[in-house]
């Protein structure tokens, strides 16, 4: 939690040779990653669980900060866990806004399936809206083409729950328990769907932004989930 640093730990979940099948090593309640912090000291960049690909970043009594990542397009570059295997999964985790960039996307920015700037899906939590973004085979959604947009976003400086999941072709997310957004990606912007990848935090900052981005992130979960929906 925020206040004590508990375990991280993570198994593999291996390429699978069928939607939705879950590894039979995976952790108990279908966890093949679970992280609150307890494992680094202080100050930390929480190397090797992490892979630290944009941003200042270190382990704090109250969370994971992230600070000042770069806005290379409409995917989270950040910190990075996971395996470029995941397929179908939740993640599960608490967000807190420290400080927001200039830009009025600047924020929390949370990738699943990434892999690296080549592909992925991202939620961006901007100042006025939610958004769902996508990169797939060298092509990108923008402001006017996001996969899907929610009015609905983290405004305060409070701490926050979000639930992503990435079932077959769909993805949702939830805040504070709530589904704000709800896609079904049919190879959307003339590109195929992004099938499997690691999952990325990130806090965005534009590169003219003059202020600085800071975000907190605490107890982050991803667990296997079973069959993709019915189209």
């Amino acid at each position: 939690g925020a206040a004590a640093r508990g375990n991280a730990r993570m198994t593999d979940l291996p390429a699978l040779d069928m939607v939705g099948a879950v590894a039979s090593g995976a952790l108990a309640g279908g966890a093949v990653f679970q992280d609150d912090g307890s494992a680094y000291r202080m100050g930390s960049d929480a190397a090797p669980l992490w892979a630290i690909e944009s941003g200042k970043w270190r382990v704090t009594a109250n969370g994971f900060e992230g600070a000042d990542c770069e806005a290379g397009g409409f995917i989270a570059a950040g910190a990075a866990a996971g395996r470029k295997e995941w397929k179908d999964y939740t993640l599960s985790l608490r967000v807190k806004i420290v400080s927001r960039g200039g830009d009025w996307r600047d924020g929390p920015w949370i990738g699943v399936r990434c892999r690296r700037a080549a592909a992925g899906y991202t939620i961006g939590f901007y100042n006025r809206l939610t958004a769902l973004h996508k990169v797939s085979a060298g092509r990108q959604t923008g402001d006017k083409t996001a996969l899907a947009e929610s009015p609905t976003t983290i405004k305060d400086n409070k701490w926050h729950t979000v639930r992503i999941t990435a079932k077959g072709r769909r993805i949702t997310v939830a805040l504070d328990g709530k589904t704000i957004i709800d896609a079904t990606d049919n190879d959307s912007n003339q590109s195929p769907a992004v099938t499997a990848g690691r999952i990325v935090l990130a806090a965005r900052k534009y590169a003219k932004s003059k202020q600085s981005t800071r975000v907190l992130f605490d107890d982050v979960r991803v667990e296997a989930i079973g069959d993709a929906p019915a189209s």
